[in-house]
């Protein structure tokens, strides 16, 4: 994917990276063994624990939790990632990287069948995937500010003594800011939840759930994204808020969270909030869904759901738009196995990452003692200092056997080019040497002539 030409540090382009995640990224980079980078994953995971707007104990402890059922399904459902995916997946890159259905790098993400988790991207039209820029950022900043104050004029209103939703208690400005919230609600609420001017003052629909508090988390995110500012403020980031979903059949989930083929119902008000919020500078926002991975038993759906939120950083207290727990998706009881059938198909026969993924943790696993039996060996023989020297002269000799092997290969086929030409000449001569028995022999010297020599 084009994210493998992002370097896995925080920049302009991917300004909001966890440590955890810096470290995963960079033992992909490392080709690490999954096996290997399974322990990074719950370390991203363990960083949930920072934040108390979203329970996540339970998920925390899933992760936690060695040799348990649903542990072993996590970390199946980890290997069935192609590294590609799982890199855009931790740059939050994946809407950069496949900015349309039918771009190449489709062939890394699996088809929307069946039961397994999903990714609502977010980004730009005409920007090839890419999201917002620095200056961009802080006008949405302020028109969610804005909206914002309207929820609080609301919550005034609806606390006073004598109910009065014409508003009339409410100072000016106050009936400004809640007038601007109703009107971008009704930029994508459906026409029959709209307000009208003149009618009585109605909840803005961003104050759903835990409203004004979700906004402020909103707000505190998009502003960590102004990192480089300073330095690069038109810069387009190609990292942008994801929310996260799973369901049974993900191509009907999937449909839902496009504004230009449904409602969105099935989607966070949060989301449709930033949406709106966007489309007040007069840009149109792609809202395009992608396949991430494939549940092939029902116990892997909300499993599947949970995975990609911590990978994604999906949470609204994160870098996401996902506002509940992960993995409290309802699931369908009693529904048919040939779904999961089919996705059990695929993953293991029809895609070669599971297994290729399994086969190089088996080989780490099979050879690790025998790393770990040098180690020990090594560390009784050489202080860390010296085994630092030469690990650092190793890693030079390898960059300077890098650099010398063009050189080296050339050499090598000029060599052979002039054996080559060599051999040519010799089977030339060869054949005049032959050629001469076939030419007439001359006349012997005549009379007492005497042959000059």
């Amino acid at each position: 994917m084009d994210s493998q030409l992002i370097p896995a540090k925080r920049c302009a382009r991917t300004p909001v990276i966890s440590r955890a995640a810096l470290d995963l990224l960079e033992a992909i980079d490392g080709d690490v063994v999954y096996e290997e980078m399974f322990p990074l994953v719950v370390e991203m995971a363990k960083e949930l624990r920072k934040q108390s707007f979203v329970p996540c104990e339970r998920i925390v402890g899933l992760f936690e939790a060695k040799g348990t059922e649903e542990n072993n399904n996590l970390q199946y459902l980890f290997y069935s990632f192609h590294r590609k995916t799982l890199r855009a997946l931790i740059l939050g890159t994946i809407p950069h990287d496949v900015p349309e259905m039918n771009s190449s790098n489709r062939e890394y993400l699996y088809p929307a069948q069946g039961a397994g988790a999903y990714l609502a991207g977010m980004s730009i039209e005409g920007r090839d995937g890419a999201f917002l820029s620095c200056n961009e950022i802080e006008e949405v900043i302020e028109t969610l500010k804005l909206y914002r104050e309207g929820c609080e004029a609301f919550e005034l209103l609806a606390q006073a003594d004598e109910l009065d939703y014409g508003g009339s208690q409410l100072e000016d400005e106050d009936r400004l800011r809640l007038t601007f919230a109703l009107s971008l609600d009704n930029t994508f609420l459906p026409d029959h939840r709209r307000w009208r001017e003149g009618q009585d003052f109605t909840q803005p629909a961003g104050m759903a759930g835990k409203g004004v508090a979700t906004i402020k988390l909103l707000e505190r995110q998009l502003q960590k994204r102004l990192r480089y500012k300073d330095t690069d403020p038109d810069v387009y980031q190609f990292s942008s808020p994801a929310y996260v979903g799973c369901s049974d059949t993900i191509a009907t989930r999937m449909a839902q969270h496009d504004p230009s083929s449904s409602s969105m119902h099935c989607t966070s008000m949060i989301r449709k909030l930033l949406m709106a919020s966007i489309r007040q500078l007069g840009l149109r926002v792609v809202m395009r869904s992608y396949p991430i991975l494939l549940a092939w038993k029902p116990s892997q759906v909300r499993l599947a759901e949970v995975l990609v939120t911590v990978l994604s950083r999906s949470l609204i207290s994160a870098a996401g738009l996902n506002v509940i727990q992960p993995g409290t998706s309802r699931i369908p009881r009693n529904q048919s196995l040939e779904r999961y059938e089919d996705n059990e198909m695929l993953v293991i026969v029809g895609r070669e990452w599971l297994n290729d993924n399994v086969d190089a943790s088996r080989l780490y696993r099979a050879t690790k003692p025998l790393y770990e039996e040098f180690w020990q060996r090594a560390q009784a023989r050489w202080t860390a200092e010296e085994a630092e020297q030469m690990v650092a002269e190793i890693n030079r000799l390898e960059d300077k056997f890098w650099r010398l092997k063009p050189l080296i290969e050339r050499l090598i086929e000029e060599r052979h080019n002039r054996i080559a030409e060599h051999e040519r000449r010799i089977r030339e001569f060869d054949i005049l040497i032959h050629a001469r028995y076939l030419l007439p022999e001359s006349n012997p010297p005549q009379g007492g002539e005497e042959e000059e020599n």
